[in-house]
């Protein structure tokens, strides 16, 4: 650490009465002074807008209360948009208002309200469409909605570069700036507050649709997260607590992206195997067998996911182009709904945006990450390859263009691209501490910090030098436990083959994580070693 780190780090404790570990895990994150203020003394107090769309919003669902007009709620496949239907859907339902729910087909329908489901919600009697989680480019669906005398709400956070010509619109961006970052569960879950106030299971599942979607870690979606952990401790939400594999770890947010998004994200990406609306149905059910049932389906579909994904990895990554600045990757064999994760693992194993698609009929259907700094968005807005579909984030997009133009669209991406100077991302934030800071209270001040996400990273530690005392293996060799002063263990799994340095350490110097353990009432420190540094 340099002069002015160490000068920056001495203000930041002292201003702040914090030890140096939680003002180095400050530091590393680049925070704003008001950020580093809103992490340390930011309260769980849920707060509701008081944005004039969202009363009226409010409004028009108690008069269609009040007038037993019939409500439709507009869903999408990810779990940010499950989990908008469901809290959406149960709100009306807790309001006794005759409604319904939605979420399309992802390989037959694909993304956002169509014209189709306008015309069955209207044959059926549904005069108010709500959407959740989209919306905002769904311009010939909303215009046939207002032509047959629709009510059509459009609640959605994507980027849009017009206001659709809804009959109202919420958007984060309309919203006070705490909102700014909302999912679209937490636009969901701002119309729950206004009508019931706070429902322990709608703050839940607008904490997991927070974690799964990524969005910043700041303002609103702080408290929603911190609120909803601390429910989900409490055994809240009874079909999240049985979709949760490991039973005995506490509830936080790397257990909800790990344990439950996915599998949540999967109902909805192998629509071939499993119908996404029966994942509302299951957030909602309070039948212990039915929920036992409906998770071991869900299980044999998030694993179908991972065997595809395996597969799909090995054929994508043999067809990446090292010379290109922009990967395009298309196999007629890969399965639409896990595009998107595919494109991730070529942008992390390339280090330059990327693109993955999926045969569609005549059409290449495209999921897009960012790497670096690309405004995705930007960067297609003139593009001369026509492009059938589009939307998204700067960072991460869907798009469509017929097959036939694949390898121009390729060749008009890299030559675009290739004088783009990509920054250098830092995914995982490293701080090295002296051991003098690994303590008890150290530690615990610093789980106090979370919750951790997009904008505010968990950190590793880096830590030198420490004395052991004792070495055992475990599981017949394939882990190992290091016993260190202080009575600190440090755990490290899967011992890779001829690594025998790992096997005799008299000082342990490492990376990893830092965590508290407590058996029969005795708190230990915990080192969950990821490298070694020797």
């Amino acid at each position: 650490m340099g002069t002015l780190e160490k000068t920056k780090l001495h203000s930041i404790c002292e201003k702040y009465n914090i030890s140096t570990l939680i003002g180095k895990i400050l530091l590393v994150n680049n925070l704003s002074e008001e950020q580093i203020e809103e992490v340390l003394f930011d309260t769980t107090d849920l707060r509701k807008s008081k944005c004039n769309v969202l009363k009226q919003v409010v409004n028009r669902i108690l008069l269609a209360k009040e007038k037993k007009e019939k409500i439709l709620v507009c869903g999408d496949y990810d779990a940010d948009g499950i989990c908008s239907t469901t809290i959406l859907y149960d709100t009306l339902k807790r309001l006794n208002i005759t409604c319904g729910y939605y979420i399309p087909d992802r390989l037959k329908e694909g993304y956002g309200l169509n014209c189709e489901v306008v015309k069955l919600a209207y044959e059926k009697g549904y005069r108010i469409l709500i959407t959740v989680d989209n919306g905002v480019k769904s311009t010939e669906a909303i215009a046939l909605a207002k032509k047959m005398g629709m009510c059509c709400i459009i609640t959605d956070h994507h980027a849009f570069d017009q206001e659709p010509d809804a009959t109202m619109f919420l958007h984060p961006t309309l919203l006070e700036n705490q909102y700014q970052y909302l999912s679209g569960a937490g636009l969901a879950l701002q119309i729950s507050l206004s009508l019931l106030g706070e429902v322990k299971e709608h703050i839940v599942l607008a904490c997991v649709a927070t974690i799964a979607d990524m969005v910043p870690m700041w303002g609103e979606n702080r408290r929603i997260v911190k609120v909803g952990i601390m429910y989900l401790n409490e055994g809240i939400c009874q079909p999240l607590q049985l979709l949760k594999k490991d039973k005995t770890k506490v509830w936080d947010e790397q257990v909800v992206a790990f344990q439950i998004a996915p599998k949540l994200n999967s109902t909805g990406r192998l629509s071939d195997y499993v119908n996404v609306n029966n994942t509302v149905k299951f957030l909602l059910c309070e039948n212990f067998l039915v929920i036992q049932d409906a998770v071991k389906q869900i299980e044999q579909v998030n694993q179908k996911r991972k065997d595809l994904l395996q597969e799909y990895t090995a054929i994508a990554k043999a067809k990446i182009c090292s010379d290109h600045s922009f990967q395009v990757i298309y196999d007629s064999k890969f399965h639409e709904g896990l595009i998107g994760i595919l494109a991730n693992k070529i942008v992390e194993e390339c280090k330059t945006s990327s693109v993955v698609f999926a045969e569609h009929g005549e059409y290449a259907k495209g999921s897009i990450r960012s790497y670096g700094g690309m405004d995705l968005r930007s960067f297609f807005s003139d593009s001369p390859i026509p492009i059938v579909s589009y939307g998204g984030h700067k960072k991460a997009a869907g798009i469509s263009i017929y097959k036939k133009d694949i390898n121009k669209f390729c060749e008009y991406v890299n030559e675009k691209s290739k004088d783009f100077i990509y920054n250098e991302v830092k995914n995982d934030l490293c701080v090295e501490v002296d051991f003098g800071e690994i303590t008890i209270e150290n530690i615990l001040s610093f789980e106090q910090l979370a919750p951790f996400g997009e904008g505010f990273i968990k950190p590793k530690f880096q830590m030198k030098g420490l004395e052991v005392k004792e070495q055992i293996t475990l599981s017949g060799g394939k882990h190992m436990k290091y016993v260190c002063e202080n009575d600190i263990e440090a755990l490290f799994f899967s011992i890779p083959p001829n690594q025998e340095n790992v096997l005799c350490q008299s000082t342990l110097s490492c990376i990893g994580n830092l965590s508290i353990n407590q058996f029969r009432g005795k708190k230990k420190i915990n080192i969950y070693i990821e490298d070694f540094i020797f």
